[in-house]
């Protein structure tokens, strides 16, 4: 399997979106069942290299049906919820996500993620479409980048267990 080193793209084409691209070392079924199985979710999902974190997740992967993850970080929790607005089984799913720490200002996005497999490789292609130019922005500052690179890791290191399983 190759060993091609990952590193996060980021492109903001407009003020409220943003799309984010990382190279995976698996192949693109493998890839989305990791991305779509509660059970494998909880396994990368916000992990950090520093940090100690667990996620759990309730979901139901079908069209229309929502979902709820709780990821905790240093016995902090933060909640998230969202609903399936499109499953394109095995390329594509498009949801909606809410950070929903504080109920009176929830903050929410549309995650468009699609896989383009490249042999044994698969590249995931993530745009996020925020509420406002202004929402994008804030997220960007509090290290967007930063947090969806360490999950984007953590899941790349996970798929690599998955394989050699194989």
């Amino acid at each position: 399997m190759s060993e091609t080193p990952s590193k996060l793209r980021v492109s903001i084409p407009y003020s409220r979106e943003v799309i984010m691209t990382w190279l995976l070392h698996a192949p693109r079924d493998l890839v989305w069942d990791v991305i779509t199985q509660p059970e494998h979710i909880e396994k990368w999902w916000g992990h950090r290299d520093d940090e100690e974190v667990s996620v759990s997740m309730k979901s139901d992967f079908k069209l229309g049906n929502r979902y709820d993850l709780v990821l905790t970080v240093k016995g902090e929790k933060h909640p998230f919820r969202g609903e399936y607005l499109g499953i394109w089984s095995p390329q594509e799913v498009k949801f909606t996500q809410v950070y929903d720490i504080d109920p009176a200002n929830p903050r929410a996005v549309t995650i468009n993620q699609k896989l383009e497999a490249h042999d044994d490789l698969t590249e995931m292609i993530m745009k996020v479409k925020f509420e406002s130019p202004a929402a994008l922005d804030a997220e960007l500052e509090n290290g967007m980048e930063f947090g969806v690179e360490q999950s984007f890791k953590a899941l790349d290191q996970y798929l690599k267990t998955l394989v050699t399983e194989e």
